[in-house]
Order: C-alpha cells, then sequence, then structure tokens
C-alpha cells in the first residue's frame, strides 16, 4: 500500500510540477522532469521490493530480484551496474526537482 502511495504522490507532484513551471520551461525540461519520474519510480518500485525481503525473507525471493534486476537493466540497454548508478542520478535530479517545487511560492 505504501509503494502505491508513493507513486501517487510522484504522479501528483510531476503534474502540479509541470503546471507551476509550464510557463518558464521548454519541451526538453518538461521531458527531463517525466522521464525522471518515471525512472525514478522503476527505482523505487525495486527498493521496495528489496526491503520487503529484506523483512520477510521470503524463500527464493533473493535469487528472483536478482534475476528480475538483471532483466529489467538488460531491457534497456545497461549492465546491473549502470542501472544503480542512473537511480542514483535520477533520484538526485528528482530531489532536486521536488525541491524546487517546494520552494515556489503559491500565486
Amino acid at each position: 500500500m505504501k509503494l502505491l502511495a508513493r507513486l501517487v504522490c510522484c504522479a501528483m507532484l510531476m503534474f502540479l510540477w509541470a503546471t507551476a513551471w509550464a510557463e518558464n520551461t521548454d519541451e526538453q525540461s518538461t521531458l527531463e522532469v517525466l522521464v525522471a519520474a518515471k525512472f525514478s519510480g522503476g527505482c523505487g518500485i525495486f527498493s521496495q521490493m528489496n526491503a520487503f525481503q529484506e523483512s520477510t525473507q521470503m524463500p527464493g525471493a533473493d535469487a528472483f530480484l536478482e534475476r528480475f534486476f538483471k532483466t529489467e537493466a538488460t531491457r534497456i540497454g545497461m549492465t546491473p551496474d549502470q542501472y544503480v548508478e542512473a537511480c542514483r542520478k535520477t533520484d538526485k535530479l528528482y530531489r532536486e526537482y521536488y525541491n524546487a517545487l517546494n520552494a515556489k511560492p503559491a500565486q
């Protein structure tokens, strides 16, 4: 349930950000926001799956998570290490956008 709430929150933030900043951005910046939101969401899903496994220690889930992660990285043309690094960079970018949205005064 927390994951669903987190995804809904991300979607709402991205919508609000796009609305609030529409006058001040070009198409490339808007696209960057959308890509960062989508990619960070995928990274967040892996993080939640990992946290769930750490707390439950479900038999066979470690191997499943590893295979799933490697398959997803390969699907988008990255190695697992590249995928992890992309998650770190995207998280940083997402936090920058999030902070910018919170810093903008209400109109």
